[in-house]
């Protein structure tokens, strides 16, 4: 009789590690929301660490569930791959911080493999939460100052509280949960398999994916021609080319909760440069790895601490975006600043306060996704349909929305969006200027070519 070949990881193991993997993909970007929320009350950005752990509880699951080295680390890479194809603002970065959160938990608890999780479950959930924070830094900017330093280390700290009670306290009582409710087995502790070759291959495929992947990303924050001013502008040029000198300011703003210095160029001094042929109009910032924001006229003009800084970064020009209201439009290697018109559309009806919707007005709620646009998935900023039917105060009797597109109109009742932020009104650079899209945050596409909105 032929004897079936046994590998390493069954099938079992491939679809749970899959399954948490896709979860906590999706879920990565909801998480991301919850922490913006805590920013915006709180004002700085180390309060979103809080929230941290949740993004590792999924690693954490996987590496207790199937119990072999090289689990967490497996789980970690496909995480990250969701979490880059699903849009995440943070593009190439958000998956070296995955593999390494795998990477630390299999290094830590390759000791205890054998044994019921202990202590080394709840380290390993710590480091692995906290390793963020060096990642983002590392590809930002290293501390110049021992506060910076400092604030660094307590966002850290408070990174590791969060990986300890969500990927260890939290993570082990569903565990136990399930056991109990008989939906999972639980494991015998028996010594493990003493053949580490694939483990070890993981591991070594693992870090080459987190090398290979720094250096693809630090190549593409690289900008040899430096940032293009370009738009609805008399002159567009290439910023720090062969244009007059600009003045380099220096500033102090307070990040991680402390004070901090920058240095470079005003925006202002540059979109004026460039001449706006348009009176209103809205600044488009994108970078190198696709992630683009808004910054509205008004932020422009009132906002002296809006600065474009340059950055050497392994003997390459990095270009920054620092000093903005919203920690969103601090945008790391910066490629092109687009001055586009100002586009909006009324929404009335059944309705206490009718108003103009502005999209400037809005992208501190904006999250991004890729939307599929006849065949073409292009990444755009959104905020939640829910958020407008709450500023316009509908009367009591209201219950649906009408939409109105260039060639077609479409009712929405309130139950298909009032209870998530999954529908949202997207706002698209085309080729003829400003459009808005209806559209989910899975990529559909619901109506293009918003013109208004009617509550009824």
């Amino acid at each position: 009789m032929k004897k079936s070949k046994n590998y390493y990881f069954s099938t079992r193991d491939l679809m749970m590690m899959a399954a948490l993997a896709a979860v906590g993909g999706v879920a990565g970007t909801y998480i991301n929301f919850i922490g913006d929320f805590f920013q915006s009350i709180l004002g700085f950005a180390g309060t979103t660490q809080w929230a941290s752990g949740l993004h590792v509880i999924w690693i954490m699951l996987a590496a207790a569930i199937v119990r072999k080295p090289g689990t967490a680390t497996a789980t970690g890479i496909l995480k990250g791959f969701v979490e880059f194809l699903s849009g995440n603002t943070h593009g190439l970065l958000v998956l070296i911080v995955n593999v390494l959160a795998g990477l630390i938990v299999d290094l830590v608890l390759l000791p205890n493999r054998d044994k019921q999780p202990g202590w080394l479950f709840y380290m390993a959930a710590g480091l692995s939460s906290a390793s963020n924070i060096f990642v983002f830094q590392f590809f930002a900017s290293i501390p110049e100052d021992i506060l910076t330093l400092v604030a660094i280390l307590l966002t850290s700290g408070l990174s590791f509280l969060s990986g300890v009670f969500f990927g260890g306290f939290i993570a082990k009582s569903l565990l136990n949960s399930l056991y109990k409710a008989g939906i999972l087995n639980e494991p015998e502790y028996y010594p493990a398999n003493k053949n580490l070759l694939w483990p070890i291959t993981i591991l070594i495929i693992a870090f080459a994916i987190t090398l290979g992947t720094g250096v693809v990303y630090l190549n593409q924050t690289s900008i040899e021609s430096g940032v293009q001013v370009t738009g609805n502008v008399a002159n567009p040029f290439a910023f720090p080319g062969n244009v007059p000198t600009f003045n380099v300011i220096e500033i102090s703003v307070n990040t991680n909760g402390v004070n901090r210095s920058f240095t470079g160029a005003s925006i202002k001094k540059l979109i004026d440069f460039s001449k706006p042929i348009n009176a209103d109009w809205i600044l488009q910032v994108s970078a190198t790895d696709g992630y683009s924001f808004f910054i509205s006229q008004d932020e422009v003009d009132s906002n002296p601490d809006l600065i474009i800084t340059t950055q050497e970064v392994g003997g390459r020009m990095l270009y920054n975006i620092v000093g903005a209201y919203s920690s969103k439009a601090w945008v790391r290697g910066v490629n092109n600043i687009k001055v586009i018109g100002s586009g909006q559309f009324e929404i009335n009806g059944r309705i206490d306060n009718p108003f103009v919707f502005q999209p400037e007005v809005w992208t501190d709620q904006m999250d991004s996704t890729y939307l599929n646009l006849d065949g073409d998935m292009v990444k755009m900023q959104g905020v939640a349909l829910r958020s407008l039917w709450i500023l316009a105060e509908p009367l009591q009797a209201a219950d649906s929305m009408e939409i109105k597109g260039i060639e077609a109109n479409l009712d929405f009742p309130i139950s298909g969006f009032i209870d998530s932020d999954e529908i949202r009104i997207f706002t698209w650079l085309g080729p003829d200027g400003m459009e808005f899209v209806l559209g989910r945050m899975n990529g559909e596409v619901l109506l293009k070519g918003i013109q208004s909105i009617e509550i009824k």
